[in-house]
């Protein structure tokens, strides 16, 4: 029940600073800074390659994009495209002084790899987002400001993704937000006095609920739209690297440039469940009704289960957060290697 009021606290919230949210301009997509051993042309290659993954990852917001052949054919048209570099001294997790390789990529040359090889280029104009982390006790509850120590957890995952969060700074209203019931006649008062402090565009909503195993919720409230998902079992590290990561596949599907201009995939994708005519009939108009949809062929009828190759704007990527945005149609199969050698499985609702 208590879960249940801070997500509806949060929801109001939401709508307490949408009229007003704006984006931000993020300095630094093109550049990489990695951690070095030495000086040595052997290292100096290792952490340029490190640096470009990084990069990629920030610039498309698909974390296999460096696993694609595609990507590593391209490489090697484009072996200028290390623009500068410089040795610095950094600080190491313990505070002692490393040595780290500040890497800048050509920016016109990392766009023309990734739409080449049909990826989605993200702007450097991305979403504000607040995080409302609750780590919850038997005592009280306790929500991570930008104080504590664990904000720069977050922080240090959000930059790898290429994206800017902010927490709540402690004060009096912060506290009454933390363990207000939502019953209270203050709370929408209390709420939009609150947020009219931040100019954010989203909020990232977390519980960590040690009384369950564990258990992480977290739920993404944007302008337009709520999604919500949880972890069981997972260390706290472990939960808000994910959590981030699924919040960029949002992101990147809502603001990503090159929707209609990058080079179409083919995708194979099978769904179970077809287990009639009238079946079988939606799922194709569902497929002929997307706007990211090009073409697409049936590879593979059998029982109930059938199977196509998808020509879609943005490929996989694309295609799975089209599909994750209608998941009231079916349900994502967790193992794809079930079903032959499709890249994505699921089951078909209607």
């Amino acid at each position: 029940m208590r879960l249940l009021k801070f997500f509806l606290l949060l929801t109001f919230f939401c709508i307490a600073y949408s009229a007003q949210s704006i984006g931000k301009k993020y300095d630094g997509l093109y550049v990489s800074s990695v951690i070095v051993k030495n000086k040595t042309d052997q290292e100096w290659r290792r952490a340029v390659k490190d640096a470009f993954d990084e990069v990629l990852v920030k610039v498309s917001g698909n974390p296999g994009v460096n696993t694609l052949s595609s990507i590593k054919d391209e490489m090697l048209t484009h072996k200028q495209i290390v623009q500068q570099f410089s040795y610095e001294n950094a600080a190491g997790k313990d505070g002692e002084s490393v040595l780290s390789l500040k890497v800048n990529f050509d920016i016109e040359m990392v766009n023309d790899i990734l739409k080449k090889s049909g990826q989605m280029i993200w702007g450097d104009i991305r979403p504000e987002t607040m995080v409302w982390f609750l780590n919850d006790s038997d005592s009280s509850n306790v929500v991570i400001t930008d104080q504590d120590d664990e904000s720069r957890i977050f922080k240090d995952v959000a930059t790898k993704w290429g994206v800017n969060l902010y927490f709540p700074i402690t004060d009096i209203k912060y506290n009454s937000l933390a363990n207000l019931d939502i019953d209270s006649n203050d709370v929408t008062r209390l709420v939009k006095e609150f947020s009219a402090r931040y100019n954010v565009e989203q909020i990232l909503i977390g519980q960590h609920d040690r009384r369950f195993s564990d258990k992480f919720n977290w739920k993404l409230v944007t302008v337009d739209d709520e999604y919500s998902w949880s972890y069981d079992n997972t260390s706290f590290n472990e939960s808000i690297s994910n959590a981030i990561g699924h919040m960029v596949k949002d992101m990147v599907s809502r603001n990503a440039v090159f929707q209609e201009d990058y080079l179409e995939s083919v995708t194979t994708v099978s769904f179970s469940n077809v287990s009639s005519l009238s079946s079988y009939q939606s799922l194709l108009n569902f497929l002929k009704s997307s706007p990211i949809v090009s073409e697409f062929y049936v590879d593979k009828v059998q029982d109930n289960y059938v199977s196509f190759s998808i020509i879609s704007k943005g490929g996989s990527v694309a295609l799975s957060d089209y599909f994750q945005k209608n998941k009231n149609k079916f349900a994502l199969i967790a193992d794809p290697d079930a079903y032959e050698t499709v890249e994505m499985a699921y089951s078909w609702l209607e």
